[in-house]
């Protein structure tokens, strides 16, 4: 018999949270801006929904960073976009300040997290980042 429970995680230019309405908290930019004010994301008919207590417990099924508890197992938060000023719809979804959202959050509750983010000015990394794969293989006990 083997546990279930995840040992490890990591994540490669991931957002921090589908709550879209924290973003703009976040990022400084509503997602707004680059898409329509959509409430079937969650399900509901109206924007006005969003803002009930449903559309709470919705946002909240869908806040990654919320789910954070300090049991929580060791992160490894790889970001290979720039960071910087936001410029276009891709760089929005996949910007540094997600990855730095969840750092913040694990480094708040004690949960082992290591971040790395790409230098201003370099290409974006292709392939497997071999510091991320040695530090999964590590926390899976086979180094």
């Amino acid at each position: 018999r083997q546990s279930t429970r995840i040992v490890a995680a990591g994540a490669r230019n991931g957002q921090f949270t589908y709550d879209f309405e924290q973003w703009e908290s976040v990022l400084g930019v509503s997602i707004y801006d680059f898409y329509p004010a959509d409430p079937r994301v969650y399900g509901l008919k109206t924007m006005d929904e969003v803002e009930t207590d449903e559309g709470k417990r919705l946002r909240a099924d869908v806040d990654m960073r919320g789910w954070i508890t300090k049991d929580d197992p060791p992160v490894f938060l790889f970001c290979s976009q720039p960071g910087g000023e936001i410029s276009r719809r891709g760089h929005f979804l996949h910007h540094p300040k997600h990855s730095i959202a969840i750092k913040e959050r694990c480094d708040e509750l004690g949960v082992e997290s290591v971040m790395y983010l790409s230098k201003e000015g370099s290409p974006p990394p292709s392939g497997v980042n071999p510091a991320q794969l040695a530090f999964l293989l590590k926390h899976l006990g086979v180094e």
